[in-house]
């Protein structure tokens, strides 16, 4: 009986590590199968493309910062400067602007909606829509470089029938004193989390000696604003060179938690050629330097970038080159900018300056860019972009079931 209960016994346990071989198997097999799924996720596809302007269009001489913005009614918008002497950010300028009802497959003829013919005129610039209101909001500055003027003005427009028509500009020193204050340029967003839910954001900067980056707010639909977080620069407000801490023009975005990403210019090319990044944890009213990071994985030559969140994935678009301005790309991010995908889309290959990444809340399939290209210079023309990233999923997969952690080790 003992003899017959062993052989029993050592045929179940053998029985049993043929199962649990099996099963190691299967898992293993299972593994290499989702790995595959995850690895071919997908690229952005760039699904329609236009030039909005080129140089000499209605014989102006260049056109610079573009930027793109949804509306409240899920169009889109276009604006640009019109530089009426030369590309220089001085001069005598319009805002133009173009409209498109159908996700950017076509689009309205150019109209100027502002002119200014000072010295120093306006520069773009900052779109901000409030969801809640349906008003859109554009922040800009007058007198920026002190050419032939002596106070820099902030400017307020709004936009109250889904960007068709704007206000005239409203001088915003009375809120923010004489200090200079370039915003983005590009787009701004309402928080749509605690702290301060429904807040307006803009960031930007100040002075061309490099007085660091600064966010813009308001917490009533655009009646007042008032300064933000910032990081100074260093040294403060006195003449920079190579190497200083200079924080320059910058893009702004809340991340799902609630708080605030800053992707800034490194002007001077402080520790690195590539893009400084802060972090706003109390709803845009502090930057602190402990957050700040280098993210030399993003070459920079110092540019204004383009960035922005969709699906809970970080998208960040510039001429990824240390020195030049070439080689546009897009990059994205499923942890929030700690790694980026290893396979950037090359939106343009040839010379590139600018860009300005937006995204509609009403449309989650779809990042919207903008960028300033050439085969001669980098402001030939101004272009956009519109750009499916619906195979790339969400950022949610980065800790789901569906990302292979390995199969399990099983003692056979």
């Amino acid at each position: 009986n003992i003899y017959i209960s062993n052989i029993r016994a050592s045929g179940f346990v053998s029985e049993f590590r043929q199962q649990l071989l099996i099963m190691h198997w299967i898992s293993i097999i299972a593994a290499i199968g989702l790995w595959a799924q995850w690895t071919s996720a997908g690229q952005p596809e760039i699904v329609s493309e236009a030039v909005l302007w080129k140089m000499g269009d209605d014989g102006v001489p260049s056109y610079r910062i573009p930027i793109v913005s949804y509306t409240p009614k899920g169009n889109l918008i276009a604006i640009a400067e019109a530089r009426r002497q030369d590309s220089s950010d001085i001069g005598p300028k319009y805002f133009v602007i173009r409209r498109s009802t159908d996700l950017g497959n076509t689009w309205s003829k150019s109209e100027i909606f502002l002119t200014d013919d000072s010295p120093d005129a306006m520069n773009l610039g900052t779109v901000v829509v409030d969801d809640v209101t349906g008003v859109m909001h554009m922040i800009t500055v007058k007198c920026a470089h002190y050419w032939k003027c002596k106070t820099a003005e902030t400017y307020h427009m709004r936009s109250e029938d889904d960007g068709k028509t704007w206000s005239s500009p409203r001088i915003l020193n009375r809120y923010l004193g004489d200090k200079m204050f370039a915003p983005g340029p590009g787009v701004g967003f309402q928080k749509k989390h605690f702290p301060h839910k429904g807040r307006l954001v803009v960031c930007g900067h100040s002075t061309l000696y490099g007085n660091g980056a600064f966010l813009l707010v308001s917490d009533d639909h655009g009646v007042t604003w008032s300064y933000g977080g910032n990081i100074k620069s260093i040294p403060y407000e006195q003449p920079k060179r190579g190497g200083d801490f200079s924080p320059d023009e910058c893009l702004a975005f809340e991340a799902d938690d609630g708080s605030i990403v800053v992707n800034i210019r490194n002007q001077d090319h402080y520790h690195c050629r590539c893009r400084m990044v802060a972090r706003s944890y109390d709803g845009g009213d502090s930057l602190d330097i402990e957050t700040l990071y280098f993210d030399e994985s993003l070459l920079d030559s110092a540019v204004s970038a383009g960035g922005n969140i969709q699906n809970g994935i970080f998208f960040f678009s510039n001429p990824h080159h240390s020195t030049s301005r070439v080689n546009m790309q897009l990059k994205w991010s499923y942890n929030e900018g700690k790694n980026w995908e290893k396979n950037p889309v090359v939106v343009f290959s040839q010379k590139a300056g600018y860009s300005v990444i937006s995204v509609s809340p009403a449309d989650k399939k779809h990042l919207f860019l903008v960028l300033e290209r050439g085969a001669v210079t980098d402001i030939d023309e101004l272009v956009f972009h519109r750009i499916d990233v619906s195979s790339l999923g969400s950022a949610d997969r980065a800790n789901s079931t569906d990302l292979p952690q390995g199969a399990p080790f099983v003692f056979v």
